[in-house]
């Protein structure tokens, strides 16, 4: 039987883990990361003078006249065939005012989001522990040994969310429990309702009326904590009443204070038509999405109308593109597509792998013959999937990709030495999953997804270069030209669509083909595709600073790529010229910070950046000594981007865990 998982404690105390999974964006290149950023606030004073002044001025504001309003860093990624979400990592300075009220506030947060029955994703306590996983050890062991991912690894490589959540970790699993087949069970009828522009909608100063009641809140402006949280989502995000950032953990907990005041009011509403909660009609929500459960259209209809009238008392109104009214079996196109895939999932595993249904932790590959054969059918069946349901690959892409990459763990922990015979078996099934997952992945691509197959293409590639001596360079050429073909079909609907977003399709798997080495470049007009439309110099100012920060990590001092690499560093001297508004301008103080540490810029355009800093803020002069001292201690540790000495693999567990949505 497989191995089961196993809880792992974590420091409750250490409130600075909040820098790393509270306060900024899942969707993120895999070499961005708070965990330079928590490493560097725990050191000490001793640390040098720049690296305070650093903390001092960018993150404690500690410089004279510092605003306490910032401009957070905005981006968007793809979300589906054709739209786009937006995102946004906010300024150091205002991650530590996130940190400081989690510190000061943490239990009266776990109170408010305690309220509703009918949440099923809400923190419920400081969390003590994090579930790692059984098949960690499989991704344990091909981690490169270097001395910094230890020492994240023992420090901050694990710091799940700062608190423990109460319910389903993701909508689906709500789907397929036990608690919804039982109100299948009872109730003829579901309904949905999903908030329109929810987070880009919310009132900020709506988070006192929810807590103390709208009258109450406007005689009392200032001196209460719901007035302190609404202060940091205004401060943290320009001032802006309208709306909160999208992205950070912290917003999420700022909408289900607001969300549980809602649907309370919707139930005493519905007690007051003799509507009882629970045996009547019963409500589920997750975040925004809301499921009614009723015994007639008429009666979902109405508890639905009631839900609308509690929301519009907060300015938030449902999508009536996206109402949908399912009587029995409560199945949607999307569910009944996952449902087959999976049936279809299973029987593939069970050709692949010659003890798959012992449920082993540790698999084993089948005898097969013709693996393109057993690509080509498997495809074949999923579009019929697809087609019948009236579905797309979008359905089923990261899902499978998911699914694939698991059993891909189970099997590469083989740890003995294997035949010539063996060696051709792993390949052929590795070859297999490969190229299943690279075509869904290009014919729907997504940011979820992306991490995926990142992990699964550097596991295969770990796992061929040690066990597979013979078979490697058929998956090192087999991962490499697939995932060129990808680059190049994401690159043409970037061109035409996508260019004012950023790809983290695209550069996810570019920063996983790295593990390749530099046999395996990508050639230099693709990269220009990439990053600078065609070798363009004024390309890059419509680039925002994760294009930049993948760019600079990817082509380092290559020779293949001068010409990129001379366009880019005019960009950045352009970008870092003026650094009047380091310390509210996101964007900027990300760029400068990691521009500051990154390996492939010389010294002395380093040393221009930090003499301006020290205008900037009007500090005494530094000397040549503690500029150099300064710059060599800084090549040993990141602020956000994990330029060198940290394993991809590391990064990629993370991902595995901070996630709690």
């Amino acid at each position: 039987m497989a191995k089961r998982g196993e809880w792992v404690p974590v420091k409750r105390g250490d409130h600075e883990r909040v820098l790393i999974t509270e306060t900024l964006p899942f969707e993120t290149p895999i070499i961005f990361s708070g965990d330079g950023f928590y490493t560097r606030i725990k050191k000490s004073p001793s640390s040098g003078k720049i690296h305070s002044d650093l903390v001092d001025m960018l993150v404690l504001r500690k410089g004279s006249n510092q605003a306490r309003v910032t401009i957070p860093f905005s981006y968007k990624v793809r979300k589906g065939v054709s739209d786009f979400r937006g995102l946004a990592a906010l300024h150091p300075s205002a991650l530590w005012d996130v940190r400081r009220f989690y510190e000061q506030y943490d239990e009266w947060m776990i109170y408010e989001c305690s309220r509703s029955p009918i949440s099923i994703r809400a923190p419920f306590k400081v969390s003590g522990s994090f579930y790692e996983k059984g098949d960690a050890d499989a991704v344990n062991q091909f981690k490169q040994g270097q001395i910094i991912t230890a020492d994240i690894d023992s420090r901050s490589r694990y710091n799940p969310s700062y608190f423990s959540y109460r319910g389903y970790t993701r909508l689906y699993r709500f789907f397929s429990s036990y608690e919804f087949m039982n109100l299948e069970q009872r109730y003829e009828i579901l309904k949905t309702l999903d908030v329109s522009h929810c987070f880009d909608s919310i009132y900020t100063h709506s988070i006192a009326w929810a807590l103390m009641g709208k009258p109450i809140a406007k005689k009392q402006q200032t001196g209460t904590t719901a007035n302190a949280f609404d202060a940091l989502m205004r401060n943290v995000n320009h001032a802006e009443t309208s709306g909160i950032v999208i992205g950070p953990e912290v917003s999420r907990i700022f909408a289900e204070m607001i969300f549980q005041t809602i649907d309370l009011a919707a139930i005493r509403n519905l007690e007051k038509l003799n509507l009882r909660h629970g045996q009547d009609y019963s409500l589920r929500r997750y975040v925004d999405d809301i499921f009614i459960f009723a015994g007639s259209i008429e009666l979902a209809e109405r508890v639905s109308e009631c839900y609308a009238d509690a929301m519009a008392a907060f300015n938030l109104y449902s999508n009536p593109n996206k109402m949908r009214t399912i009587p029995r079996p409560f199945a949607t196109a999307r569910s009944t597509i996952i449902d087959k895939t999976r049936l279809l999932l299973e029987s593939l595993c069970s050709d692949l792998f010659a003890n798959y249904k012992q449920g082993r932790t540790q698999l084993r590959p089948a005898e097969i013959w013709r693996s393109s054969r057993i690509t080509r059918d498997f495809l074949t069946a999923i579009k019929s999937i697809c087609l019948d349901a009236g579905g797309t690959y979008y359905d089923i892409s990261s899902y499978l990709i998911s699914a694939f990459c698991e059993r891909m763990k189970r099997l590469v922990k083989r740890s003995k030495a294997l035949s010539e015979e063996e060696e051709v078996a792993y390949c052929k099934v590795m070859n297999v999953m490969l190229r299943l997952m690279f075509f869904l992945y290009a014919a729907a691509p997504s940011v979820n997804a992306s991490y995926q197959m990142a992990l699964g293409m550097v596991l295969a590639l770990r796992f061929a270069r040690r066990r597979l001596t013979h078979e490697s360079p058929v998956i090192e050429e087999l991962i490499y030209s697939e995932a060129i073909k990808c680059l190049d079909a994401q690159v043409e609907h970037k061109s035409i669509a996508l260019s004012t977003f950023v790809s983290l399709e695209s550069i996810n798997i570019l920063l996983a083909l790295r593990e390749l080495g530099d046999a395996y470049l990508i050639p230099s007009k693709l990269a220009e595709r990439l990053f600078s439309w065609g070798g363009n110099p004024d390309g890059w100012s419509g680039k925002c600073y994760f294009d930049i920060a993948t760019c600079m990590y990817y082509i380092g001092t290559r020779p293949e790529y001068a010409q990129i690499k001379s366009t880019l560093d005019v960009e950045v001297d352009r970008r870092l010229s003026d650094l009047s508004d380091l310390s509210e301008n996101a964007e900027r103080a990300y760029l400068f910070l990691d521009m500051l540490t990154c390996p492939h810029i010389m010294n002395t355009r380093k040393e221009i950046w930090i003499n301006q800093f020290c205008a900037k803020f009007s500090l005494p002069v530094y000397t040549a000594a503690e500029i150099q001292g300064f710059l060599t201690a800084s090549s040993k540790c990141s602020w956000f981007i994990n330029w060198e000495g940290v394993d991809i693999l590391t990064m990629l567990q993370k991902k595995e865990v901070v996630r709690v949505y």
